[in-house]
């Protein structure tokens, strides 16, 4: 059985204190919510103004008070800016002897307690520790078995890199935690002095893993709202496309003017999704130039042999993958906002036309309806309009025209006909041409 002296998991946790346009509720209550991973009765220092760096209780670190009394351990919170930092420590009390690796499954245990509370995480970084026994067994099998301990697994997780830090094995191990934005770092140390010395290292590696779990938490962000601004277009398209067949499918204008309401609903949100979008590459983009300084500061202070390639290939990718898919995502996205905003400028013509041409089909019926009576009105046999007509008192004597039949009966009335008509033609003609302006498309 493989063995290690000192076994430690620290586990750095990182919660949003503030996210993009939070209300000042809000900030309360993701402050109550980080409060719920520690201990109660603490001196909290709780500032309003971001700060790159502000330890947030006294004393700075609190005493981990574990079931398993072999254990000890502290927590460590921080405040980074935007962003909750918090470090939970867990070792077994014993320098003396060396303990089996399976140990790490109930420091695990007593640390998952801790940090039971996950409603805030944008991400968690486990870092595995302890050195090595004189037998110098494979530093890389021991590395496996710690993951295996960790996530009481029997899963061969994957080594996605390796280096060396003060003289120390460190790896970077994959495989499926519980939560998919946890990252493991196993750490394998020569010998007590140089694990005693690292320790002096925690501030700057809490730093340097927000720095990734920013970047990483925000190109996820990226994700879900490219996936958004999918949905909207094709929203957006599934109504234009009703929109203008709506003569074939009988769509009532009431009904038009709804899916034109929610055209322009859906691009609202189109448009402030692409500005997210926009706001998640500056996310990246400040925290990786943050990630490459504080790597380089590592670097400078670890005056011993060290190699962290593998670190400086996370900056890389960030740069390579997330910025460039993110820069053609938004390219790409802006395009369809154009097309989007000139296709609801076309569906408002659709349906200004279609309403005037709704009114110009009522326009002829009245017409048809008038033209109807006037001529049942043609025959009139006894000339009674006639009569009406030239009647001027309450007792005419109608003339003695009226009584002639063709001019009572016919010329009569298809005079009124003819003059009715086009004073309604012309009152038509204005109409139309009013209602032609109305619906003019306005740049």
């Amino acid at each position: 059985m493989n063995e290690l002296f000192y076994p430690t998991i620290d586990l750095f946790i990182y919660d949003l204190r503030s996210p993009l346009n939070a209300s000042a509720d809000e900030i309360t209550q993701n402050y109550q919510a980080f409060l719920t991973r520690l201990p109660s009765g603490l001196d909290f220092k709780n500032t309003e103004i971001e700060t790159e760096y502000l330890e947030l209780t006294t004393p700075t670190r609190i005493k981990l008070k574990p079931v398993d009394l072999r254990l000890e351990g502290y927590y460590y919170p921080v405040l980074l800016n935007d962003t909750y930092g918090l470090q939970i420590d867990c070792s077994v009390n014993n320098l003396t002897e060396p303990q089996s690796i399976d140990s790490f499954s109930s420091i695990a245990t007593e640390i998952a307690k801790a940090a039971a509370s996950k409603a805030l995480t944008i991400g968690r970084t486990w870092t595995v520790s302890g050195w090595l026994t004189a037998a110098h067994p494979d530093p890389e099998r021991i590395a496996i078995d710690c993951y295996q301990a960790l996530f009481t697994t029997k899963e061969t997780p994957e080594i996605r890199g390796k280096g060396t830090f003060l003289d120390a094995q460190i790896f970077e191990v994959w495989g499926s935690p519980s939560v998919a934005s946890d990252r493991v770092l196993i750490i394998l140390f020569p010998d007590r002095s140089t694990l005693e010395k690292a320790a002096e290292f925690y501030t700057d590696w809490i730093g340097l893993f927000c720095y990734s779990h920013k970047i990483s938490w925000a190109y996820h962000q990226s994700r879900a709202l490219k996936e958004s601004l999918i949905y909207h277009y094709k929203k957006v398209e599934d109504n234009a496309s009703k929109i203008q067949n709506s003569q074939n499918i009988n769509v009532k204008l009431v009904d038009l003017q709804v899916l034109f309401n929610d055209v322009k609903k859906i691009l609202n949100a189109y448009t402030s999704d692409l500005l997210n979008l926009s706001f998640q590459k500056q996310i990246i983009n400040i925290n990786l130039v943050n990630y490459r300084n504080r790597l380089e500061q590592i670097k400078t202070k670890a005056v011993q042999s060290n190699d962290l390639e593998f670190l400086d290939r996370f900056g890389d990718l960030a740069e390579k993958k997330y910025l460039a898919q993110i820069d053609k995502d938004t390219e790409n996205m802006q395009l369809g906002l154009k097309l989007l905003e000139t296709n609801i400028s076309a569906l408002r013509s659709q349906i200004e036309i279609e309403k005037s041409e709704r009114d110009l089909n009522f326009q002829n019926l009245v017409t048809l309806i008038g033209a109807g009576t006037a001529i049942s009105t043609l025959f009139d046999y006894d000339g009674k309009k006639c009569k009406a007509v030239f009647s001027v008192s309450k007792e005419p004597e109608v003339p003695h025209i009226c009584n002639n039949f063709w001019f009572g009966s016919v010329v009569m009335p298809i005079g009124t006909i003819l003059l009715l008509g086009g004073v309604m033609l012309s009152l038509k003609c204005l109409w139309v041409e009013i209602k032609g302006r109305k619906i003019r498309p306005k740049d």
